[in-house]
């Protein structure tokens, strides 16, 4: 709570979804290694990206539901693309 800045209209700083993207980025790069996903690792990074974007500007229902449910939907159709 100390860091973070200025919140934006829904109560969220860009420090916070920094640390969102950061830590995202770090987990799906560790889970397409060991879950052998055939995505390459920028794109991967790219859904980090989104995710971050979705959960730091998401006002109308609760981010914790929203978030898995649009990088659910997303993954599946980019593995769907891949394949």
């Amino acid at each position: 709570m100390r860091f973070g800045g200025k919140k934006n209209f829904v109560g969220r700083t860009w420090m916070g979804s920094f640390a969102f993207f950061a830590s995202g980025a770090v987990l799906l790069l560790i889970a397409q290694r060991f879950l052998n996903i055939p995505l390459s690792p920028l794109i991967m990074v790219g859904f980090a990206a989104i995710a971050a974007l979705i959960e730091h500007y998401i006002n109308f229902l609760d981010d914790n539901f929203v978030v898995p449910m649009t990088f659910a939907i997303i993954m599946e159709l980019a593995l769907r693309m891949a394949m």
